[in-house]
This record gives structure tokens, sequence and C-alpha cells, in this order.
């Protein structure tokens, strides 16, 4: 089976029994037959839920912060990227955690272990 996923930088990749392999670059993924993380393979699919989810998270920002009197329309665009992005980052960060600790369930570990 050829997959034709490349991912951007140092993707997850799993053996065909699902070990992991974090630590592979795309050369080994090669010479190994490494099957990448299913979150490679769904991040070449467009999600317009995701889409709306982020578009949500730019007007939420817009809501929470208020354009100073004096400040430029650049200055006020730049804190609501930033206030974007860090709502989406907690999101992501978050759902690291999630992911993590299912895999630790799966793998016979308690959810917070390390």
């Amino acid at each position: 089976m050829t997959l034709f996923v490349k991912p951007d930088g140092g993707g997850h990749w799993y053996t065909a029994d699902g070990q992991p392999r974090y630590e592979a670059t795309l050369r080994d993924a090669r010479k190994e037959n490494l099957l990448p993380s299913p979150t490679s393979i769904l991040s070449i699919v467009h999600s317009s839920g995701l889409e709306r989810w982020k578009l949500n998270q730019a007007i939420s920002a817009a809501v929470e912060l208020q354009r100073g009197e004096a400040e430029s329309e650049e200055s006020y665009g730049r804190r609501l990227v930033e206030r974007s992005e860090a709502l989406r980052n907690e999101a992501a960060r978050l759902g690291t955690e999630v992911h993590d600790g299912i895999e630790r369930m799966i793998g016979g570990r308690l959810w917070n272990e390390r």
C-alpha cells in the first residue's frame, strides 16, 4: 500500500502493530514501512468544523478585546490574532493531554501516569 502523506516537520509515525516511533523521520518511515498518525492523515483533509471553530475563536477575541482609542488598526489586528492563537493553543494543549491520557489507558496505564 502506498501512502501519500508527507507531514511537514516531525510527524508521528507508528509500526503496523501500533507501536509509536515518534523520533522517526520521513526517510525512516519509508525504509521501515511506518504508518503516519491518524492526526497526520486527518490534517490533509479540510475540516469545515475546525475552520468554523477557528473563526469563532477569532470572533471571540474581537468581542473580548476592544480597540483602544489611540490604537492603530494594525496594532489592534495584531492583538486579535495573538489572542485568537492563544485560545487555539490552549485548546490544542488540552487536546494533546486528552490524547496522551487515552493512549496511556489503552496501554494499560493510568490516565495521568507518565
